[in-house]
């Protein structure tokens, strides 16, 4: 929690562009963050 990955960063700042983006982004992801994975989702979801 006390470090956020550079990814969740980058998110927000397309957090300005459709959710659509957003989705894309995830997507881009690896899935070797899962916790910071579903965080993301839940965002965009909450965005929506």
């Amino acid at each position: 929690m006390s470090t956020i990955p550079a990814d969740t960063i980058d998110l927000d700042r397309m957090y300005a562009p459709p959710s659509e983006m957003i989705v894309k982004s995830v997507l881009i992801l690896p899935p070797f963050h899962g916790h910071p994975y579903k965080r993301l989702t839940i965002a965009i979801g909450g965005g929506r």
